[in-house]
């Protein structure tokens, strides 16, 4: 594979990524509120949400390793783990580091859910409220194309999303004439 297409494959999984976290993210906020979703069953917003989850972290997973084999990227394997002692822009690829950290520990525990417990779980799901705008802070500072319109699109659409999600779970729930 040459080093554009690793360089290509490695800007695209990220913003893919950034998608699907929105998604997952904005599912989350919408099926924890207890309310149906324009008729679909909470179940089938559940197993959306699980699978852009697994999804996200797939495309992650791509966007990493194609920019730790790309010898433009020059990332350190410290750099995966470890956030903000990155050479290149370490406050920018930290917080990407620490949403790679915050998402494992979410997928961990997920996966462990029956073992740990709902509490357990829970606490630690808490952290995916942050995880979202700590990708989206990582693509804006550290995104090659944040010249481009289209990827001011993403990022908008992606916040509008996550917005929307918020205002619905907080506005009152309809009061039910019986």
């Amino acid at each position: 594979m040459t080093t554009d297409a690793l360089w290509y494959l490695g800007r695209g999984s990220g913003v893919v990524a950034l998608a699907l976290v929105t998604i997952s993210v904005a599912l989350g906020i919408v099926n924890g509120s207890g309310r149906q979703l324009v008729g679909l069953p909470r179940f089938a917003v559940a197993a959306v949400h699980r699978n852009a989850s697994m999804l996200a972290v797939s495309f992650l997973l791509v966007h990493i390793a194609t920019l730790l084999f790309d010898p433009y990227a020059q990332l350190r394997l410290v750099d995966l783990v470890v956030p903000f002692f990155g050479q290149y822009q370490p406050l920018w690829l930290g917080l990407g580091t620490l949403t790679l950290d915050l998402l494992l520990a979410i997928t961990v525990t997920s996966l462990l859910r029956q073992r740990i417990g709902l509490r357990a779980w829970r606490f630690v799901h808490w952290a995916a409220y942050a995880t979202w705008p700590i990708a989206l802070m990582h693509a804006i500072g550290t995104g090659s194309d944040t010249s481009q319109l289209w990827l001011w699109a993403v990022f908008a659409l992606s916040a509008a999303t996550v917005a929307a999600a918020l205002i619905w779970r907080c506005a009152p729930r309809p009061v039910e004439v019986r």
